[in-house]
């Protein structure tokens, strides 16, 4: 279900933009209208979280905010604020493309526990890392920040998913909101001496800094579905990063099915007791992929989502759709104990998966606050080109209703037991140890 800001960040962009397309208010104000109109006759979450006055009133002031022309990255900055108020995360604004390949941040950045971090400095600047950023280019970090969260997709009042995709993505998101200056002014906090320091540094180019891939795998090895014993013998986990079919095909060479097959034959093999679902990071995919894992881990008959909506001529309608058929688990579905990590970055499919296990009673969830929503959300999405600056926009045509509850609070799924993993490591030493205790 996020297919495409995976194709985006990770396939075919380098990590910098110049949008050099200059628009003139006539080109904006079609734009809008046309972002407009396909957001009111179709997305069926348009006003779940704000009410239809509060959307009226944003795509009033925005065009009124249209005064000259602008470039496309201006205009995208602009509308991007619409994602305050949508607050559906399937609702994807994405700059256009270009071939701009400088005016990069020559760090790779991170974030850990709502601070800016200095994550892989260069050679000659090896003083710098895990340096905490208090500004760049005079504007305050948290400023950045704040800028950045208002204009990221999130489900509901969750700051989970959008602080996720900034610790993933900051160097990105930042010439993306920010646009990609020759030099960077930055005054830090040095842990190691309690002392701040000013420093400028010239931006990097796309040839010398590379593309920002500190989180991701070599793509030729890394596996996206597998097992992992660590650290005791009767404790396994199942480690899935996504759901999406391209994703597992094309980047990790693999075939979901198979994989979860030969997974729980090997689990069955080896007698194990306790399994743990790793979904952190997983940003979700195909919905068929969810129920055909959950076929190996319910105990009972279930549904992962209870019922569909559309938007038909103005009105929410709800809409017959297979995937709300229950489904039997498989005779030899997994009788253990069922944990599942999640954290911001668990989204979508992850989150359906995670509800149904949770609603059932057949896994604890340990972790962070889950970026998904775990009882409403809108998928089956529809991409659309604003017709002038060619903005790449998602706009999803169903809802979502996985638990039917008389008002949603647009919170993620909250773990039965809070874990904050460590900041920039995948390792997760403490999860045995609860597990060791609650066994």
């Amino acid at each position: 279900m996020r297919y495409l800001l995976y194709i985006f960040l990770f396939l075919f962009i380098r990590p910098a933009f110049a949008q050099v397309n200059t628009l003139s208010v006539d080109q904006q104000k079609e734009d809008l209208h046309f972002l407009r109109k396909h957001l009111e006759e179709e997305h069926p979450n348009l006003y779940l979280y704000s009410p239809k006055e509060t959307i009226d009133s944003i795509f009033s002031d925005l065009e009124k905010s249209i005064t000259g022309p602008c470039s496309s990255g201006q205009f995208y900055y602009r509308i991007c604020i619409l994602e305050k108020y949508i607050r559906d995360g399937h609702t994807l604004f994405l700059p256009e493309q270009t071939n701009a390949e400088s005016g990069l941040f020559p760090f790779t950045l991170g974030l850990c526990n709502g601070t800016l971090l200095i994550k892989d400095p260069d050679t000659a600047h090896k003083t710098l890392s895990g340096a905490s950023i208090f500004s760049i280019n005079g504007i305050p970090a948290d400023s950045i920040l704040q800028i950045m969260r208002d204009r990221l997709p999130r489900d509901g009042n969750n700051p989970a998913y959008p602080d996720w995709i900034i610790g993933q993505y900051v160097r990105s998101f930042y010439g993306f909101f920010f646009g990609y200056p020759d030099t960077f002014r930055l005054t830090c906090f040095l842990f190691d001496s309690y002392s701040t320091c000013d420093i400028s540094l010239p931006a990097f180019s796309y040839a010398t800094a590379g593309t920002d891939t500190s989180s991701e795998e070599n793509p030729e090895t890394a596996k996206g579905i597998y097992l992992d014993n660590y650290p005791f013998a009767y404790w396994t986990t199942l480690v899935i990063k996504d759901f999406h079919k391209e994703v597992i095909h094309k980047k990790y060479h693999q075939h979901f099915r198979r994989e979860i097959r030969h997974a729980f034959a090997e689990i069955t093999t080896d007698s194990t007791d306790i399994l743990c679902i790793d979904l952190r990071d997983n940003q979700g995919g195909n919905l068929s992929y969810g129920k055909y894992l959950l076929r190996y881990l319910m105990d009972s008959s279930f549904t992962t989502v209870e019922s569909f909506y559309k938007i038909k001529d103005g009105q929410l309608n709800q809409v017959r759709h297979a995937g709300g058929k229950k489904v039997k688990p498989r005779k030899d579905a997994f009788r253990g104990t069922v944990y599942v990590l999640i954290n911001g970055g668990s989204f979508s499919n992850s989150v359906i998966i995670t509800s149904c296990l949770y609603r059932n009673g057949r896994a604890t969830i340990l972790g962070t606050e889950s970026g998904g929503n775990p009882d409403i959300l809108a998928g089956n999405v529809k991409t659309y080109y604003l017709p002038n600056s060619h903005i790449p926009v998602e706009v999803p045509q169903t809802r979502f209703v996985l638990h039917k509850t008389e008002s949603y609070s647009g919170k993620g799924l909250i773990p039965d037991i809070n874990i904050d993993w460590p900041c920039f490591t995948f390792p997760f030493p403490e999860v045995p140890l609860i597990i060791q205790k609650t066994y």
